[in-house]
C-alpha cells in the first residue's frame, strides 16, 4: 500500500507532480500555497481476491518557502480485503524541494493497524541536465542514479499548467519526488481542454480557490527504463490553475481510489527578499 499517495499529489498532488526549465526562472505560473482536505473512497474493486471497500481522508498541504516547496500529504484509511480482513492505513510523506529544480529532501511513514510498518528517507540532488542521484535510507542504504532529463513534482506540475495554458495536450517526463523506495518513473500525461466546474463541487462550501474551471489530466506511470506497455498505475485529476486538485482517481489495476474535495484554504506566501 506505499504507493496510495504520491502518485500524485504531487506526481498527482504532488503525485500530480510537474519541462526542462528551471522553476527558479521566471514562470507563467506559481503553485499556490493551500491546504486542502479530500474524502477517500472506493471507485472500482475486481473480481479478484484483494481489496473490496476503503473509505478515510487525506490532508494535503503545500508551503511556499522563498527557495522551495515544503509538501506534505497525510492518510488515513480503513480497508477492507475481500478475504475479511481489515487494516486501518496511517500513510505520512513530507519533502521540501528547491525552487531551482535542484534538490530535495524528503521522509515517509507508514502504518498498518498501528504499528509502523515502513518508512525510509533521503535525499535527491540533480545536474543541470536533470541527470544525479537519489540516496534512500531505510533498512540500509541505497543510491539509484538518476538519468538526463528528470525533474522534481513541482517543476513536473508547474510543467502540466504550463502545457494546459498552451493548449498542449502531451507531456512525457521521468519524474522523481521520493515517495516511492526506487528510482524515477516516466509519467505520460494527457492534457484535456478547460471545463467548467464540475456539479459535484457545489455540495461542499469550499473557498474559492477551490471553486471554477479545470483541465482534465490523465497520467500513467511507468518505471523508468521498463518494457511493459502497461503502467504500473494510472491518475486522472481535475487539475486547477495554482496546483490545486478538485478531485482525483487513482488507479492501481485490480482496485481505484477516488479523492474527492471536502476542503480548502489558502496559506499565506512566503514573503521574501531583502524587505522581509
Amino acid at each position: 500500500m506505499s504507493r496510495l499517495v504520491q502518485c500524485s499529489l504531487l506526481t498527482a498532488i504532488a503525485t500530480l507532480s510537474i519541462c526542462s526549465a528551471s522553476v527558479g526562472t521566471a514562470r507563467a505560473e506559481e503553485l499556490r500555497p493551500h491546504r486542502a482536505v479530500y474524502e477517500v473512497s472506493i471507485a472500482k474493486v475486481s473480481q479478484n481476491d484483494g481489496v473490496s471497500g476503503a473509505h478515510g481522508t487525506m490532508v494535503f498541504v503545500i508551503a511556499d518557502h522563498c527557495d522551495g516547496y515544503t509538501l506534505e500529504t497525510t492518510m488515513k484509511m480503513d480497508m477492507a480485503y475481500a478475504n475479511g480482513i481489515y487494516d486501518k492505513l496511517d500513510q505520512r510523506f513530507a519533502a521540501w524541494e528547491a525552487k531551482d529544480g535542484r534538490s530535495s529532501t524528503f521522509r515517509m511513514e507508514i502504518s498498518e493497524n498501528g504499528k509502523m510498518s515502513r518508512s525510509h528517507r533521503g535525499r535527491i540532488d540533480l545536474g543541470e541536465n536533470g541527470a544525479g542521484e537519489i540516496a534512500i535510507e531505510s533498512d540500509g542504504m541505497t543510491n539509484f542514479e538518476v538519468p538526463p532529463g528528470t525533474v522534481l513534482s513541482t517543476v513536473h506540475l508547474l510543467s502540466v499548467l504550463e502545457s494546459a495554458q498552451a493548449g498542449k495536450h502531451f507531456l512525457s517526463k521521468p519524474v522523481i519526488d521520493g515517495s516511492f523506495n526506487d528510482g524515477p518513473y516516466q509519467v505520460s500525461a494527457v492534457i484535456g481542454s478547460s471545463r467548467s466546474e464540475p456539479s459535484t463541487v457545489s455540495k461542499h462550501h469550499l473557498h474559492e480557490i477551490g471553486r471554477g474551471p479545470y483541465w482534465p489530466v490523465g497520467m500513467a506511470y511507468f518505471p523508468y527504463a521498463s518494457s511493459d506497455d502497461l503502467p504500473e498505475y494510472e491518475v486522472s485529476l481535475n487539475l486547477m490553475q495554482g496546483g490545486i486538485v478538485q478531485a482525483m482517481v487513482q488507479d492501481f489495476g485490480d482496485f481505484a481510489l477516488r479523492f474527492e474535495l471536502t476542503y480548502v484554504e489558502p496559506l499565506e506566501p512566503a514573503v521574501c527578499g531583502e524587505g522581509r
